[in-house]
């Protein structure tokens, strides 16, 4: 607001009111300042708005409430300045201790911090290259592709440029050596640095954080693979993204026909044990109703056990189409209900096992080589339970079997209960229990 006021006061009020007056007006009180801006001749021809600006109507309105004062300003009529000398700068030499060559170079340092070491020097630090002697090289170090003085020259270059292979290559003297690659630099360095590591190592020393594992094909066929990635066209691109669309989906589609046939399969199985039910209250007596139940239980375990070990091997072997990462081999299959799913987590969870372990090809293979573990252990106790369950049903009945019921009548109660899987006899049953073992006959 007050610079819209300077700016319609004119130009004459701007250059007589000098700075050091402004300062000083900062004591005045809110009245004389008012009536020192409502004293300035208006122009003729002023607007409404402008004119009450100048007047300082309505100023009160636009203005807010709160405390505006940030403490920036002057606190006092006369500014308190420093009253401090400047301290002195001298343009003097200085050594830098990263070099070698002690070149004298020249930067401004304030007087009494002339010695001090140069504080950019901390950041330079070389490479220690690990040096060898000729006896070792003969013994240890030989390689029919690489000399001594070839190496030698190599371990200068190492030790000049700090390993930074790239500006070794392009500094290489191919008139006296052999052309050489970037991949065949490091493979020529590392391989004789860890034969040095192991060779000067103490028994027993951990050498796993300085021995490096430099696999120079695999370097040299990645770069060719990069190559032919970055010299694609547009057109092979767009085709590369269209045949990964196309893929998904192939995949969607797939999954989705796998649910519905899913869902068609409860169907079938729902309807054939509602036609079971029907068909045995009317036409099969209640023998051959259990007979069939107990051995369609049985093909269904047998089934769902097999299907377990069938998930858990389309887990190690389903990769899909194109590109994929090795996480996708860790999914859980649709097939499987989530109950199951839920005990499989929770079991590897009591075993201290991550859900989702790092993908990488060992763990991988391994991890679900141990679900298929847990989920086959999770199926064989939902077996014993089953048969637990059985065993007491066959105990109850055995002790409430009636006095007149001889051995052989016994054995073909158990036979027939073995073959039913659920232990329904037909023998006739009384009032009282038997506790003790039946009288033979």
């Amino acid at each position: 607001m007050q610079d819209a006021k300077d700016i319609l006061a004119g130009r004459d009020n701007l250059t007589n009111t000098s700075i050091k007056e402004q300062v000083l007006s900062q004591g005045q009180s809110r009245k004389a300042r008012k009536r020192a801006l409502s004293s300035a001749v208006v122009p003729e021809g002023t607007c409404r708005e402008i004119r009450a600006l100048r007047e300082g109507e309505g100023v009160q309105k636009l203005l807010p409430d709160i405390e505006i004062d940030t403490g920036l300003g002057y606190k006092h009529v006369k500014a308190k300045l420093g009253v401090q000398k400047v301290r002195p700068w001298r343009w003097i030499p200085f050594v830098n201790q990263a070099r070698t060559d002690n070149a004298a170079l020249y930067h401004w340092a304030r007087v009494g911090e002339e010695d001090k070491q140069y504080p950019f020097a901390k950041y330079s630090n070389r490479v220690s290259v690990p040096d060898f002697s000729e006896e070792e090289y003969r013994v240890y170090l030989e390689d029919p592709e690489w000399s001594l003085e070839e190496t030698r020259y190599l371990w200068e270059l190492c030790d000049r440029f700090d390993l930074r292979f790239i500006i070794m290559k392009d500094r290489y003297d191919t008139a006296r050596f052999p052309t050489r690659s970037v991949e065949d630099l490091k493979d020529r360095y590392y391989t004789v640095c860890n034969r040095v590591a192991k060779l000067r190592a103490v028994p027993g020393e951990d050498l796993s954080e300085v021995l490096v594992a430099y696999d120079v094909e695999h370097e040299k066929l990645r770069k060719e693979q990069l190559e032919l990635l970055f010299a694609r066209t547009q057109k092979e691109i767009d085709e590369h993204n269209y045949l990964v669309e196309e893929v998904k989906k192939v995949e969607y589609r797939r999954k989705e026909r796998e649910r519905i046939a899913q869902t068609a399969q409860k169907l079938i199985e729902q309807v054939e044990i509602s036609d079971d039910k029907g068909f045995d209250k009317n036409r099969r007596s209640s023998s051959t109703k259990k007979k069939e139940r107990s051995r369609r239980d049985r093909d269904r375990e047998r089934d769902r056990c097999g299907n377990v070990t069938k998930h858990l091997n389309k887990i190690i072997e389903e990769r899909g189409a194109g590109p994929y990462l090795r996480s996708y081999r860790l999914k859980v299959p649709n097939t499987m209900t989530n109950k199951r799913a839920k005990a499989m987590e929770q079991m590897l969870d009591e075993l201290g096992i991550g859900v989702k372990p790092i993908a990488t090809e060992n763990v991988t293979t391994q991890f679900n080589v141990l679900r298929n573990n847990v989920l086959m252990l999770l199926e064989l106790k939902s077996a014993m339970q089953s048969a637990e369950f059985e065993l007491s049903s066959l105990k109850h009945k055995y002790e409430n079997l009636p006095d007149s019921v001889s051995m052989s009548d016994v054995d073909n109660f158990l036979e027939l209960s073995m073959d039913e899987g659920e232990g329904g006899g037909s023998l006739p049953k009384q009032s009282s229990s038997r506790s003790s073992t039946p009288t033979t006959s």
